[in-house]
């Protein structure tokens, strides 16, 4: 039954046009966050796909993916809310536990393949136009893949995680939406408040 839940909701968002839209709004972001990093960098001597600049934007994923996880995890559950199939679904011969497991499973797995676009524009980069030449080393590609596995996917897992929970206590998209807002703005006030200590 996971299963199934898992197989269904992927291929439903796979297909749907607006993944498509999901996919270059990040592949966006990993060029623009990329520029960003190494801009802040500058004067350290780093290339401009350097393994340390792609850490640096894979660890705090950006604003764009938290919006975007937030999205996905909501329509992922929300709709049988929404459109009022839960009643539907309760009445089956189903484990409860097995049916918000295969959803939250779903929307954890959809986070994660979209995710991939953040990764493709960070690859990008050097064909994007935005430096010269001897900005540009080989592309990391093993350190993106350590990034992406030890950061990105944890961080994908605290989210939907949070999201996920918020929908269930409340019965409310909103409820997710703050739960990330007030996660963005703790986020900026611990990020602020290092800078301004002199902590590393």
């Amino acid at each position: 039954m996971i299963s199934r839940i898992i197989q269904f909701e992927v291929k439903q968002r796979l297909s749907h046009w607006t993944t498509l839209l999901i996919l270059l709004a990040l592949i966006f972001q990993g060029i623009w966050y990329t520029k960003g990093t190494f801009d802040y960098y500058v004067n350290e001597d780093l290339l401009m796909n350097a393994p340390a600049i792609f850490y640096k934007n894979l660890a705090g994923g950006g604003i764009l993916m938290i919006i975007i996880v937030a999205l996905i995890t909501g329509g992922v559950l929300y709709k049988d809310i929404e459109h009022k199939t839960s009643q539907w679904v309760y009445t089956l011969p189903l484990h409860e536990k097995r049916f918000f497991l295969g959803r939250f499973l779903s929307a954890y797995l959809i986070n994660v393949l979209v995710a991939f676009g953040y990764v493709i524009g960070m690859l990008l980069v050097p064909y994007a136009g935005i430096g010269e030449a001897h900005r540009f080393g080989p592309a990391p590609v093993a350190q993106l893949l350590q990034g992406f596995l030890l950061l990105l996917m944890p961080n994908l897992l605290l989210l939907t995680s949070l999201i996920f929970t918020l929908i269930i206590a409340f019965k409310r998209m909103a409820a997710g939406y703050l739960g990330v807002l007030v996660t963005t703005v703790l986020f900026l006030v611990m990020q602020t408040v290092s800078e301004a200590s002199g902590a590393t």
